[in-house]
């Protein structure tokens, strides 16, 4: 006996790839997002103005999946916070929607449209961490089951950037700290829920270390379906020099979590060797003058994807000197593309060493030096990790399909039907 599922999310997470398999499975019987409408809808025309993630908002594959929002709750929001999305603290910010979504939900679940879902067999309520504690309580009190998928290390990653501020105190983040209770409430939806999904051994060691039972952990890596070139095959030199600089590339956000201070000073330490280095995403802290004077650094910005893909199929080497990340799905654009990554180990699990890539011993300027300083003088190495890139198995849409029906069979045994 199969049993029903009801997702949530407040982003788009991987462009809803949770309830994509779930659907596919034949579980879904319910999505909740705050947002869900074609481009050609009066939604669309709204909302795309005050929202700049609205358009992102939809997929073709739920298009007939019965979809509830919180679209009222939302517009209430954003225009309640039009202004207040400049001048509030960032963490003030995202606690606001969070807490805005959270209603939204909780009173979509106890509306009659769900009334005879709820008067069945019970299912499995599946969200992202942050957003669900009032929500988890709801099903409990009608005998469903619930699984949290892990977003963030939470406190670990605030105390990180607390150090990298002090490190760099001239990249001083503004806003970094989250309001007072609000990690505190994360981890009560980890203790209170029935399963957590963490998509990284070193995002599980966080939940383990701050009590979350380990046996009810499932460390499944991201999902992903590759949108590289098909039959792309990346061209080399025998060597880099000044006409022909080794091109290393980042993509997402540029923040002293991603081990961004650690990076620039890496890059002020080979200012006098042929490396180009380009960044894109949004940009969290102030950018030295030395960088910004540096004529091989190119900062970018947020860029459409269009050009995002231009960057992976131009780049010779991927570097993510992460801190901290519950997984980092770049990584698996990477591979998609035949990118040759250099990662740390604060993330998931991605790099196979001599294969694809190079593993950072540690995150500092030393080993980040050392690290392009091998691939600027060994191009056969990245010609031959290039070849080695590919999504891994275990990364698949498949595989992860696979472990939601497992936590399914775990949360309701066959015997208990």
């Amino acid at each position: 006996m199969s049993r029903a599922w009801i997702s949530a999310q407040l982003g788009i997470n991987g462009k809803f790839f949770v309830p994509r398999l779930l659907h596919r499975q034949g579980r879904l019987a319910a999505m909740f997002v705050p947002l869900w409408y074609r481009e050609e809808s009066w939604a669309y025309r709204l909302l795309s103005r005050l929202y700049g993630n609205a358009p992102n908002f939809f997929h073709p594959e739920l298009a007939e999946v019965p979809v509830q929002t919180m679209l009222g709750a939302k517009l209430r929001f954003e225009l309640t916070h039009l202004r207040g999305r400049r001048t509030l603290p960032t963490w003030d910010f995202i606690a606001r929607s969070n807490d805005a979504y959270q209603h939204g939900l909780l009173a979509a679940l106890q509306s009659r449209n769900l009334a005879t879902l709820r008067a069945g067999p019970p299912g499995i309520f599946i969200s992202w961490s942050d957003i669900s504690l009032e929500a988890i309580r709801f099903f409990h009190s009608i005998g469903w089951k619930t699984v949290t998928m892990q977003l963030n290390c939470g406190q670990l990653e605030e105390d990180l950037i607390a150090g990298e501020c002090a490190r760099y105190p001239a990249m001083t983040e503004k806003s970094y700290r989250a309001p007072a209770g609000f990690h505190a409430r994360t981890l009560q939806e980890y203790h209170e829920t029935d399963h957590v999904i963490s998509n990284s051994a070193w995002g599980r060691e966080y939940l383990v270390s701050k009590g979350i039972a380990a046996e009810k952990i499932s460390m499944i890596p991201f999902a992903y379906e590759g949108e590289g070139e098909r039959g792309f095959v990346r061209q080399y030199p025998a060597a880099f020099n000044a006409t022909r600089p080794l091109r290393v590339l980042h993509i997402g956000q540029m923040s002293l979590r991603k081990g961004i201070g650690r990076f620039f000073e890496a890059i002020h330490a080979m200012r006098d060797l042929p490396v180009q280095f380009t960044f894109a995403g949004s940009i969290g802290v102030p950018i030295p003058p030395e960088i910004a004077a540096n004529p091989r650094v190119k900062i970018l910005g947020v860029v459409p994807r269009e050009q995002v893909e231009a960057l992976y199929r131009e780049a010779d080497v991927f570097l993510f000197p992460t801190l901290s990340d519950a997984f980092g799905l770049t990584q698996l654009e990477c591979m998609a593309w035949r990118l040759p990554l250099i990662a740390s180990r604060h993330c998931g699990d991605v790099v196979r060493p001599g294969v694809n890539g190079l593993r950072l011993a540690e995150v500092s300027a030393a080993s980040i030096t050392e690290a392009v300083k091998f691939c600027l003088h060994h191009p056969g190495e990245l010609s031959r990790w290039s070849a080695g890139c590919q999504v891994p198995e275990d990364c698949s849409m498949a595989s992860f399909g696979q472990a939601l029906l497992d936590i399914e069979e775990r949360l309701f045994p066959a015997r208990a039907y």
